[in-house]
């Protein structure tokens, strides 16, 4: 998985009207984690990025979000110091995109793009967006990834055609020249990029509880665009967590991706994060006498589910925390039932 955000995704804090503000934070908050931690997601950034918003005027760049905050008496909710930090980490923890391959410069005479020049919106530099265009374009038909390009903003145009019958491409002290026409795909949010690579791709590479909670996070949005519901509110990366021994009980028992109950597991839990499990959400109890009380972890309550009924019997077990949000615990067969703490 591979996104190249731009200096305008960075600085769309400081312009989001009051509709969009926590959803341009929110997409600076997921790249933010992608970046500290295992969710094997490459963010590229563009070069010199920095300098492009300071040399658009818009760096130092606290001030700029704290006027948006204040604008929408968003203080208590919304830290522009915060925003800036996290600028700072994603870009000294990301790749510029000339170092990302091989190729680290494109030149192209007589360049054609449709929609038009005009159609492109940059609060920095439209020439540079285009060339960072062609440049991924390149990059993806040459090695075969697939890097998105995420703008953070809801673009009207979002599919573009980029055509040149003199491109020079530089990679390793040589250079190529090329006929290129490839159709240029814009993504505009975080969310976006996530439902464009797909759970299931995510779910097979699911090795730590980060990639496991991406994938999680990704089936949500799935199922909710699915029925119509936004996914642009408050559900987030923090919404559930994983448990320590979550991610061994998955291969203990054949939950994992590769394992027998692998994907029926993974879309019981995704359902239940969701809203909608497939199967009743039940106390665990103490034992199995009727009158057993739930099982407790200070104020957190154990509860478990069916992942399957039959054959080994088995179940997921969670704790409903007093936040209001699921940990998830651990999976476990009917003849070994346990939950742990």
């Amino acid at each position: 998985m591979q996104a190249l955000i731009s200096s305008d995704f960075i600085i769309e804090p400081a312009f989001a009207d009051e509709n969009n503000i926590h959803k341009s934070v929110n997409d600076i908050i997921k790249i933010n984690k992608m970046v500290n931690n295992d969710y094997k997601v490459d963010i590229v950034t563009q070069d010199e990025l920095i300098s492009k918003l300071s040399d658009a005027g818009l760096y130092p760049c606290e001030r700029v979000f704290r006027e948006n905050i204040a604008k929408y008496n968003l203080e208590d909710e919304v830290s522009s110091h915060d925003i800036v930090t996290m600028i700072h980490n994603i870009v000294q923890r990301s790749e510029e995109l000339s170092s990302y391959t091989d190729i680290f410069e494109v030149e192209s005479d007589e360049l054609n793009i449709s929609p038009d020049k005009k159609s492109i919106f940059s609060r920095c530099n439209v020439d540079d967006l285009i060339n960072d265009f062609m440049m991924i374009s390149i990059i993806n038909e040459t090695y075969h990834h697939d890097v998105k390009f995420i703008t953070g903003r809801g673009d009207v145009v979002t599919s573009y055609t980029i055509k040149s019958d003199k491109v020079v491409i530089y990679s390793d002290e040589q250079s190529e020249q090329l006929d290129v026409e490839h159709n240029f795909i814009l993504t505009p949010s975080v969310d976006e990029f996530l439902i464009s690579v797909g759970s299931a791709a995510i779910w097979s590479k699911a090795s730590n509880s980060y990639i496991l909670s991406l994938a999680i996070y990704t089936r949500v949005l799935e199922l909710r665009t699915s029925s119509g519901e936004t996914y642009d509110d408050d559900f987030t990366l923090d919404s559930f967590s994983i448990g320590d021994k979550f991610i061994d009980s998955l291969s203990s028992f054949q939950c994992g991706p590769s394992g027998r109950f692998g994907n029926v597991c993974f879309e019981a839990i995704s359902r239940l994060i969701f809203g909608s499990p497939k199967d009743e959400l039940n106390e665990f109890r103490t034992s199995s006498a009727k009158a057993a009380k739930q099982r407790k972890r200070g104020e957190d309550l154990a509860y478990r589910t069916h992942v399957t009924s039959s054959g080994e019997g088995i179940r997921l077990m969670v704790w409903y925390l007093a936040s209001g949000e699921f940990e998830l615990a651990n999976v476990g067969n009917k003849f070994d039932l346990n939950i742990e703490a």
